[in-house]
């Protein structure tokens, strides 16, 4: 059995959906549309080669989408804090 250090951000959250007490909390998250989701969909797009010979795209990453994201991000941390301190 490998470490969770090993894992990637995305492989780490899903192991810790098993847990029954946060799954609620989690799965909804690393589906599609979830703040994990969508870092990591932002991470492949940052890391992705540009393309000179492209005029626009459509998976562009402006900064409303960064702030929203990271609003998103802070609700749904605060929540699993919350949850994990009545535990």
């Amino acid at each position: 059995m490998r470490s969770i250090s090993n894992f990637s951000c995305k492989a780490k959250w899903q192991s810790l959906s098993k847990n029954t007490t946060i799954q609620n909390i989690i799965i909804p998250e690393i589906s599609h549309g979830g703040v994990i989701e969508q870092i990591y969909s932002y991470q492949i797009l940052l890391l992705s080669p540009k393309r000179d010979d492209l005029i626009s795209t459509d998976s562009s990453i402006d900064l409303k989408k960064l702030n929203e994201l990271l609003d998103r991000s802070y609700r749904w941390i605060s929540l699993l804090r919350n949850n994990l301190d009545e535990c």
